[in-house]
């Protein structure tokens, strides 16, 4: 019989605890969440460093744009 509030006497059953079941991946351990969140990291910082880049491109050809004699736009900063 299991208490409700004591640790005592409680049964306890093999759990299985691993997020793919065994024919999935036969062997190996489960890895480490560690890597999982390095992984995701690595990848947000690629998707910023796109975005970045890309902006700068659009700024740059904006700034272009303006100062150039072939946009049709007179040369205000240039």
């Amino acid at each position: 019989m299991t208490g409700h509030c004591g640790g005592l006497g409680v049964m306890s059953r093999p759990v299985e605890s691993r997020r793919f079941p065994r024919w999935v991946f036969g062997e190996g351990d489960e890895p480490d969440p560690r890597f999982t969140l390095a992984n995701e990291r690595t990848f947000l910082a690629w998707i910023r460093t796109s975005l970045a880049l890309l902006a700068c491109g659009i700024a740059l050809e904006a700034v272009a744009c303006r100062c150039s004699p072939a946009c049709g736009s007179p040369r205000r900063w240039c």
